[in-house]
């Protein structure tokens, strides 16, 4: 939605794309610095009010995914392995980089989209993805990620 929206204004549409990517690559040496899984991997007894939701079920593949790539790493995709890596939530990286780029669009909307981003941190908290602080490091990465982009795209700018 937000590259759709963006598409309006190329410069906005290149800061939030090449945004979207840094936060991927930024996120991968946080991983792999501060391993973790979301608590409800930990403790899932902490967790059992989710016990029959569609995101039970996809936590119950994803470890088995990654059980799998442990015991034999050569015959399992490693995207399976890490597909439940907690430390920077990426989810709320990418939903930050949306709020900031659609705050840009429509300014008087601000409010509701940071109250969108708080909701948004509390679901992955309530549903065992993430610890607060995995949320708190991916809109840091976010933020990282979309201050880099701006600082290219404005460069070229100037230089046009």
């Amino acid at each position: 939605m937000t590259l759709v929206a963006s598409f309006r204004d190329q410069i906005t549409f290149w800061r939030f794309t090449v945004a979207w990517c840094l936060a991927f690559v930024f996120s991968i040496p946080v991983s792999v610095l501060f391993p973790s899984l979301g608590p409800a991997f930990y403790k899932p007894e902490l967790f059992a009010h989710i016990s029959n939701t569609f995101s039970a079920e996809v936590m119950k593949g994803l470890w088995k995914g990654y059980l799998s790539f442990k015991m034999d790493p050569y015959s399992t995709l490693v995207v399976r392995a890490n597909g439940i890596v907690a430390m920077p939530s990426l989810h709320i990286a990418l939903v930050y980089l949306s709020v900031v780029v659609l705050g840009t669009y429509s300014p008087r909307f601000r409010f509701v989209l940071y109250g969108f981003l708080v909701i948004f941190v509390c679901a992955t908290v309530y549903l065992g993805w993430h610890y607060l602080s995995d949320g708190i490091v991916g809109m840091i990465v976010g933020w990282c990620a979309y201050k880099i982009s701006m600082q290219w795209f404005q460069e070229n700018l100037d230089h046009t």
